[in-house]
């Protein structure tokens, strides 16, 4: 078996100011398919603008609450055990309450939770405290390709089309408002969210999860809704991304005021899925996703670092890491946290936001969203799903690790280009993208 490739740095050292040369790189998102060359804010449809002030008290509070969720679901478990101990010399007690508690827990994890399309219109109340922007332009049912003169245009609204979205972030915010964006805006191209087993069992984050449309991220379960004519939403970092996230400082940057953006390098899995069912993926950042909390695991990692690194006399761009090594956490809770994360197959985290409290940081976050790309080059329309009718490319029943890193390499190079395309205008113009 070929050795998989290893992406460490994406730029040499060049002369430009923001060190990436951004010039060299292709446009990844083009009018053609409906993306803005210039970013777009995000205005709510279902609350009226400016936001009255119960609105944005509204909005402050669910900010609060839903992180929050994340600690809740593993209290909500841990709290049987004191229920359990102060009633085990009471048989009658420890049945009344211990069994009563342990059943609406139960209720809580197992009880089936159907989609509420309507809840999506809520996070557009997040639309004012992030200063949310995309590129998406305004059109439906792809009205931007009537003036095309190319007929190989994959038209995203009858493709089996897997979006991947980066980074994923210590809490991903970014997806909560990327929901509303996608149901305000092309409706037609929303799609089930890939959640992890262990999340998709914590009370309450749940349920919340599943009035979004999310869905256990196994593969079983994925392909189902794929050959269904689903699209699928996905953070194909996972758990190793979570813990490449550290929320940037000052102390981040390096003696040319240059920081990193780190993500996992996209992985095999998500490229043998496209290549198995034929469908395009469309690659996606979150400019801020990484700076809505902090994490203990990697909490002043980077500061750190980067000082040690202005200390080093053969300081360059090369062997500089702005935002720390944030590949491995350095100190011993974060190590376990990652430890067991990797064990439970799900994110186990310490977080916090403004105040200590699960509050984020209210900072900019812009969602770019790519150009379809084909797992098979040239073959977009020449299958389709038995089930749903949606056409796909060429599918490959057993992809080769040569198809595979091929594909990988398109992805990765269509991500850079996006970042790239857009970081100015998000407000990182001397940011570069890193993959692990």
């Amino acid at each position: 078996m070929p050795p998989r490739p290893q992406i460490n740095h994406v730029h040499e050292e060049d002369d430009d100011t923001h060190g990436n040369n951004s010039k060299s790189l292709p446009v990844a998102a083009t009018v053609e398919y409906g993306r803005s060359p210039t970013l777009i804010k995000a205005v709510p449809s279902s609350f009226p603008t400016p936001l009255p002030w119960y609105y944005n008290a509204l909005s402050k509070v669910s900010c609060l609450v839903v992180p929050g969720l994340f600690y809740a679901g593993p209290l909500l478990w841990a709290s049987m055990g004191p229920v359990l101990f102060l009633c085990r010399t009471n048989a009658k007690h420890l049945l009344q309450y211990g069994g009563g508690w342990m059943l609406f827990n139960a209720f809580l994890t197992f009880v089936p939770i159907r989609k509420w399309p309507y809840f999506r219109q809520f996070f557009q109340l997040w639309y004012e405290r992030y200063d949310f922007h995309h590129n998406l332009l305004p059109t439906t049912n792809n009205s931007t390709r009537a003036n095309s003169t190319t007929t190989t245009t994959i038209d995203e609204d009858n493709a089996m089309t897997i979006y991947s979205t980066h980074p994923h972030g210590i809490i991903p915010i970014h997806g909560y408002l990327w929901c509303a964006l996608c149901d305000q805006i092309m409706p037609q191209r929303y799609g089930v969210g890939a959640l992890t087993d262990v999340a998709m069992r914590l009370p309450l984050l749940r349920h919340v999860m599943g009035w979004l449309s999310s869905t256990p991220a196994t593969k079983s379960n994925l392909l189902r809704h794929l050959n269904q004519g689903t699209n699928l939403w996905i953070l194909p970092g996972g758990v190793a991304e979570i813990f490449l996230s550290q929320r940037l400082t000052r102390q981040d940057m390096d003696h040319r005021g240059r920081y990193q953006h780190v993500v996992q390098t996209p992985r095999r899995g998500l490229m043998k899925m496209a290549l198995e069912t034929g469908a395009v993926l469309v690659p996606c950042y979150a400019f801020g996703a990484t700076d809505f909390f902090h994490q203990l695991a990697t909490y002043h990692q980077a500061s750190s670092s980067a000082a040690s690194s202005k200390d080093d006399a053969n300081h360059n761009h090369n062997n500089h890491d702005g935002s720390g090594n944030k590949a491995d956490p350095t100190n011993f809770v974060g190590k376990l946290q990652c430890y067991l994360s990797r064990k439970m197959q799900g994110g186990l985290t310490f977080f916090w936001g403004l105040h200590g409290t699960t509050l984020p940081y209210a900072v900019k976050c812009t969602y770019v969203v790519g150009d379809p790309i084909e797992p098979v080059v040239g073959t977009w329309g020449q299958s389709k799903s038995s089930i749903s009718g949606k056409l796909t490319c060429q599918k490959v029943t057993h992809p080769t690790d040569v198809q595979i890193e091929e594909l990988q390499r398109r992805y990765t190079a269509a991500l850079l280009a996006l970042f790239e395309q857009y970081k100015v205008e998000a407000g990182h113009a001397n940011a570069e993208l890193v993959f692990k």
